[in-house]
């Protein structure tokens, strides 16, 4: 499964790419093998914290495999304002001046237990399973959601 997804990722990114990762990068996985992993993928990888990335706080991962590792970012991307964060957020900061929410945290089976979540505008899930296992740019993301 490591082998197909790193593959993925690496079909569409290039070393010179920021890639930024929105939480639960590695679930109960010891920091020799999340780092086994993260040498492998292509571009410069930023880290939103989610809930599973507990490998972070173990002895021995190195966290220079990362840009940096936040818990929420803002960051403007062809003419959009956008914030990212692990969870899904009702309100952020300029939302009602148009600003886009990216978020993770919620997987494609999780809108039976928050359906309330698609109602929130200019929010979008972005988890891995959504978006084909491959790093999206902001306009594909958009675009996949008819945007």
């Amino acid at each position: 499964m490591n082998r197909e997804l790193i593959a993925l990722w690496n079909s569409t990114t290039t070393d010179k790419d920021s890639v930024f990762i929105l939480g639960d990068f590695a679930f109960k996985a010891d920091p020799q093998e999340v780092m086994d992993i993260l040498k492998q993928l292509k571009g410069k990888k930023h880290l939103l914290r989610g809930n599973h990335d507990k490998f972070l706080d173990k002895l021995g991962f190195d966290w220079r495999f990362f840009e940096w590792v936040k818990d929420i970012h803002y960051l403007h991307d062809n003419g959009k304002r956008i914030v990212l964060c692990h969870y899904p957020m009702a309100v952020w900061q300029n939302n009602h001046h148009g600003a886009i929410h990216f978020y993770g945290h919620v997987h494609l089976d999780g809108f039976k237990q928050h359906p309330h979540l698609e109602l929130v505008p200019n929010a979008y899930n972005v988890c891995a399973s959504k978006l084909g296992w491959i790093p999206r740019t902001a306009d594909e993301i958009l675009a996949l959601n008819g945007i």
